[in-house]
């Protein structure tokens, strides 16, 4: 059986469409775990294909901020694959 998680992009912190978006993609609605880490709405990772490069490679605290995002949202992938959710 494979394993499933859905997640969140271009979420906006703070938001009724946050709050709707995770109540429609419940685990209670869909029947899959939504997992908790979300890939937040910031232009560096639009900017970041048209400079040939990824957040990781460019500086500043935004560009941390989604290079963090993404690992965490990795991390939390991975134990969705290891059964661990």
């Amino acid at each position: 059986m494979p394993y499933v998680g859905l997640f969140l992009n271009h979420a906006k912190k703070g938001t009724v469409l946050l709050k709707d978006a995770q109540r429609a993609l419940s685990e209670k609605n869909t029947g899959f775990p939504l997992l908790k880490t979300m890939v937040y709405d910031l232009q560096v990772i639009a900017d970041a294909p048209g400079q040939g490069t990824t957040v990781w490679g460019l500086p500043g605290a935004t560009a941390k901020r989604a290079a963090k995002d993404f690992e965490a949202l990795f991390t939390e992938a991975l134990g969705v694959t290891n059964g661990k959710r």
